[in-house]
């Protein structure tokens, strides 16, 4: 009976000290994966928002076209004035995709995939933002208002693509700033294919690397290092040439990069399509995206002071091309929700002596313990002092 019992007690994992109901609590990061739920609600109509444009109804028509067809459309078949003439449907494997989705699950598929791909970016920004500000409480905040200023451009298509791909080039660059190690840089032209056949702003990728390259190269000439600017900066210039060698694995080959082009430059569709124009400051999401903006400028200030070039180039750079487009809002939201992280993490420590701002260190340490506590309802083994592999204890009899 006692050797029994020592088992049962063995066996029985051992409690935490707030509650072994911590243990079953999401981390943080599942929290940053929900955060598009909760703003959805919080900020929008609901999930009518995303189904709130046609567009996504041609999408899924085209997809079901190429699957019939098996072949990607070379002239327009939907139009009336335009019937026959030349088309390029370039976000065709996201029709594709779509379409899938569409005849497995109806609507209500193509919203769960969206939510899902606005879940996949809120982590990655999430997790961006928290490794250059190495604070939780600052990086789940930005997090939730980087998602909801980039409402006002959610929408059902395939366009929520391009900010989960500037999330995780973001994501590589900052790594890679950081470490000054440019081994992480090949995975990017990698993502370019997909990127490329899934929606058209594949180029903001390219643009990301062309303002490193720059930022980088001013940060040596700044610092009198002349010799040192084109040896940080090449890294990331053969990295933008390879993404728009990898671009060019698309049905419609470079040609596709002149319709974008002319498409981009044609001052009909930015004075009459609304998403190519301003946001509206009267709407109610307006008021995030204000927020944010105000913050990103701030922060190119402070990186400014510091000689962050980088930073700086991304911050007033996108910060411009928000207030230009609105369509660009999502991508700005990514982009300067890193930057805007790591200068609150130093107006913190600058202004460490003010009471609100220990409480927030408290906080911030409890929710250490609770991402570190909530990883799995599974007691945690060490393996060593660094490497932790959560996983059950398997009891052992002879004890």
């Amino acid at each position: 009976m006692d050797a029994q019992q020592e088992y049962s007690e063995t066996a029985e994992a051992p409690r935490l000290p707030g509650g072994a109901w911590i243990s079953l609590m999401p981390s943080l990061s599942d929290l940053a994966f929900l955060t598009p739920i909760l703003v959805l609600f919080w900020c929008t109509t609901g999930v009518g928002w995303l189904l709130a444009d046609s567009d996504t109804g041609w999408h899924i028509r085209t997809g079901e076209w190429i699957l019939k067809n098996g072949r990607v459309p070379a002239t327009d078949f939907f139009s009336f004035t335009k019937a026959g003439q030349p088309w390029f449907a370039w976000e065709w494997l996201s029709d594709v995709l779509m379409a899938v989705v569409h005849r497995h699950s109806g609507l209500a598929g193509i919203v769960l995939a969206s939510l899902v791909l606005l879940g996949a970016t809120s982590a990655l920004v999430y997790r961006s933002t928290l490794e250059e500000s190495g604070h939780r409480v600052i990086a789940i905040v930005l997090t939730g208002l980087a998602m909801a200023a980039s409402t006002v451009h959610w929408l059902a298509r395939p366009h929520l693509v391009t900010p989960l791909f500037a999330s995780v080039f973001c994501c590589v660059l900052n790594r890679t700033e950081k470490n000054r190690r440019s081994v992480l840089l090949w995975i990017l032209p990698l993502l370019t294919m997909p990127w490329v056949n899934l929606h058209g702003g594949f180029f903001v990728g390219i643009i990301l690397l062309v303002t490193y390259a720059i930022g980088a190269a001013a940060e040596e000439l700044l610092h009198g290092r002349r010799g040192n600017a084109l040896v940080r900066a090449r890294p990331y210039l053969w990295t933008a040439v390879s993404c728009a060698l990898a671009s060019l694995v698309n049905p419609y080959g470079y040609r596709l990069h002149l319709h974008i082009a002319r498409y981009l430059g044609a001052s009909f569709y930015l004075q009459r399509i609304s998403e190519f124009q301003s946001i509206d400051f009267h709407s109610f999401t307006a008021a995030y995206f204000e927020t944010l903006l105000v913050l990103a400028i701030a922060a190119a200030v402070w990186h400014g002071g510091k000689g962050r070039c980088v930073q700086v180039l991304l911050l007033l750079s996108w910060s411009h091309l928000a207030l230009f487009s609105a369509r660009n809002i999502p991508i700005f939201a990514v982009v300067a929700a890193p930057g805007i992280g790591l200068a609150m993490r130093e107006w913190v420590e600058y202004a460490s002596l003010c009471w609100p701002l220990e409480w927030t260190g408290r906080f911030g340490a409890s929710l250490a313990e609770l991402a570190r506590t909530s990883v799995c309802a599974f007691p945690c083994t060490w393996q060593g002092s660094t490497n932790r592999s959560c996983r059950p204890r398997t009891p052992d009899p002879a004890r």
